[in-house]
């Protein structure tokens, strides 16, 4: 599944198994190649200029995103130009593939296949962060640096499911020990299993799923025609009006409160 991605600030996640990236060029742009540069590393790459891309291979990805986190990168013309900057946040893995969305969508009837490409990538992260949204939890590997007051007391992490820390020791998954204030490397981010897949195919193919209503709407009528509709929200446990996905979300949704 290639990952395709904008240079409006988005920050578009990719993982070492959806292989390839694609970033958008501006319309001005008519050269056949491009720059890619994060930190030290630069890489020359093609640029499709009917699709108005610039691809970049997956093993080509991992060299500017050497490790999860996100990553700024600059994209510069073949003659210096400036065409812009895709964050890019790479993770351990997707909750699901588009072999996923498209194995679900041939068991409904779904046409999934007739979609373009690039809207599989698009869905798949729609998904991923409305359940995090939701669960208040990650279910795959990211980091992000924290600033911690350091000494002999406990410090509590802003993400539960902690997996390390940078030059300290984690005490359970939300909490670390640190010596000296400064800024730390946490590596987070619950893991990945059978029930986070299934939740996010089928979020995700509803976010592909072309139809007027959402799933499990409740319709108001007048003379038998439908007017409105509305689903329930938040605390009355419908998060996304699909069934199976917010019995997941209150399954593994987390109660924790940070107190600071």
């Amino acid at each position: 599944m290639s990952v395709y991605t904008d240079m409006t600030g988005t920050v578009a996640r990719w993982a070492v198994p959806d292989g390839p990236l694609a970033a958008e060029v501006p319309d001005w742009y008519t050269g056949a190649t491009a720059t890619a540069a994060a930190g030290d590393v630069s890489i020359a790459t093609n640029v499709d200029t009917d699709a108005r891309l610039a691809w970049l291979q997956g093993s080509e990805v991992a060299q500017l995103l050497p490790a999860v986190g996100t990553v700024e990168i600059t994209w510069t013309g073949a003659d210096g130009e400036q065409l812009g900057t895709t964050p890019v946040e790479r993770v351990g893995n997707r909750y699901c593939t588009r072999g996923d969305v498209l194995a679900y969508g041939w068991r409904n009837g779904d046409q999934f296949e007739e979609l373009p490409p690039q809207d599989f990538p698009a869905a798949i992260q729609a998904a991923e962060e409305a359940i995090e949204q939701a669960c208040r939890r990650s279910f795959c590997e990211r980091a992000v640096d924290v600033d911690l007051r350091g000494g002999y007391d406990l410090e509590e992490l802003p993400e539960q499911d902690a997996r390390s820390i940078s030059d300290g020791v984690l005490i359970g998954d939300r909490q670390a020990r640190v010596h000296e204030p400064g800024t730390y490397r946490l590596v987070y981010g619950a893991r990945t299993d059978a029930r986070v897949r299934a939740a996010a195919t089928r979020l995700a193919a509803f976010y592909l799923r072309r139809r007027a209503v959402a799933e499990n709407a409740r319709g108001q009528s007048m003379d038998g025609v439908y007017v409105s509709y509305t689903l329930a929200t938040g605390e009355e446990g419908a998060w996304t009006g699909i069934p199976y996905v917010d019995a997941f979300i209150e399954e593994r949704r987390s109660r924790r409160r940070l107190v600071r």
